[in-house]
C-alpha cells in the first residue's frame, strides 16, 4: 500500500492552521527582548542571598493564581475546527484520487526510487491500468473507506476531552514555573513577594545561557515569554495552545510577568519532600542586587559582603520610598 500513501502525500497541500490560530498566538510566542528582569525574594531568603537560586515552582504549591495551567478554554475542539479539518481531509482524498496524471507520475517516481525506469509502453500500460474500470473501482473503494476513517477520527475527537484534559492535567503536574517581572518599582509585587520591603529583588541578565534556548530556530534567544492577562476564554486547544500556560486573570496585570517552564526532574536542586526544585544562578548571572526599603542598614554589610563573595561584579543598590511622590526608586549603595 505504500504506492497508495505516496500518491496521496504528493498531491496534499499544507493544511493552513492560520484559520485557526488566534492572532495573539504571533505575539504571545515572542521571546523577551527588553535588557533585564527582576526576581523578588522573601525576607527569610536573605541568608541564602550568597547562594543564589531560582525556584521552579509547580501547580497546586505556591502559585497565587489557583487557575494557572489549567483548562482555559471552551472546547478542546471546537466546532468550526472540528469542520476544517473534515473539510481539508475529505477534499485532499478526493483530489488524490481523481487525478489520472498525478497518478501516473507518482507511480513513475515510485518505480525510479526502486531503480526501475519505465520504458514508453510500459508507461503507456500503467496509463491504460489507471484508466480502466477496475483501476476506479479500486481507488473508488479506497476514498470510501478512507472518508468512514475520517468520520469515525471526527467523531473520537469530539469526544477527546474529558482524555485530553487528564492528559495535560498530567503533564502540566511534571512543570515547574519561574516567574520574573519587568518592573522593579511596583509598590505591590515589593508587599507580596518581598515581605513588604523586608526582601530583596534579583536583577538578572535574560540572556545568561542558563536562561538561553538551547536549539531550534530560536536559538539563542531567550526563554523568557510573556504572560498575558485576561479574564477570556479561547474557543479551543488548537486556537492558542499557549492559553494553558501564559495565562493569568486580569486581576495580577500589575505582576507584569515574564516567565520560563521547566520539566521538574531537570531541575539542578530536587527535593521530592517538599516538593522544592530549583537551579543555582551562575556567576555573571546577576546584574544585581536591590534590597528591600524595609531590610535594616545594619544588616547591610554582612549581605553585600556575601553577595561579592559570590561574584563581585554584581552591583548593590536598595529601594527608596519617595513621600513626596508617592512611588519608589532604585538607588545606589
Amino acid at each position: 500500500m505504500s504506492i497508495f500513501r505516496d500518491i496521496f502525500e504528493k498531491s496534499v497541500p499544507d493544511f493552513d492552521f492560520s484559520g485557526l490560530v488566534s492572532p495573539k498566538v504571533g505575539e504571545m510566542g515572542k521571546p523577551f527582548e527588553g535588557n533585564t528582569l527582576y526576581k523578588f525574594y522573601g525576607e527569610n531568603l536573605l541568608p541564602m542571598i550568597g547562594d543564589p537560586t531560582i525556584r521552579f515552582t509547580q501547580r497546586g504549591a505556591t502559585l497565587n493564581d489557583p487557575f494557572e495551567l489549567t483548562i482555559r478554554w471552551k472546547e478542546t475542539v471546537s466546532k468550526t475546527t472540528s469542520e476544517k479539518l473534515e473539510i481539508y481531509l475529505r477534499s485532499s482524498f478526493e483530489r488524490a484520487f481523481s487525478d489520472d496524471g498525478h497518478i501516473m507520475r507518482t507511480i513513475t517516481l515510485w518505480f525510479a526510487r526502486k531503480g526501475i525506469l519505465l520504458n514508453d509502453d510500459q508507461i503507456k500500460e500503467v496509463s491504460t491500468a489507471i484508466s480502466s474500470g477496475r483501476a476506479k473501482d479500486i481507488f473508488s473503494q479506497i476514498k470510501d473507506d478512507l472518508n468512514k476513517r475520517i468520520g469515525e477520527f471526527l467523531v473520537n475527537l469530539n469526544k477527546l476531552r474529558d482524555e485530553f484534559d487528564k492528559f495535560l492535567s498530567e503533564d502540566m503536574s511534571k512543570l515547574g514555573v519561574f516567574s520574573t517581572t519587568e518592573d522593579i518599582n511596583s509598590d505591590q509585587m515589593w508587599g507580596l513577594y518581598a515581605s513588604s520591603g523586608k526582601g530583596f529583588a534579583l536583577e538578572i541578565d535574560p540572556y545568561n545561557e542558563i536562561f538561553r534556548v538551547k536549539k531550534g530556530d530560536l536559538k539563542g534567544s531567550s526563554l523568557f515569554r510573556k504572560v498575558l492577562y485576561t479574564d477570556e476564554y479561547c474557543d479551543d486547544f488548537l486556537s492558542n495552545p499557549y492559553f494553558l500556560f501564559l495565562v493569568k486573570k486580569s486581576k495580577w496585570s500589575f505582576e507584569k510577568e515574564w516567565r520560563i517552564l521547566k520539566y521538574l526532574e531537570t531541575c539542578e536542586l530536587k527535593d521530592n519532600t517538599t516538593g522544592v526544585y530549583r537551579d543555582r544562578l551562575p556567576k555573571f548571572s546577576i546584574k544585581s542586587v536591590i534590597f528591600g526599603y524595609n531590610v535594616p542598614n545594619n544588616l547591610l554589610d554582612k549581605y553585600i559582603s556575601d553577595v561579592h563573595d559570590f561574584d563581585d561584579n554584581i552591583l548593590v543598590r536598595k529601594m527608596k520610598l519617595n513621600h513626596i511622590q508617592g512611588n519608589l526608586y532604585v538607588d545606589d549603595i
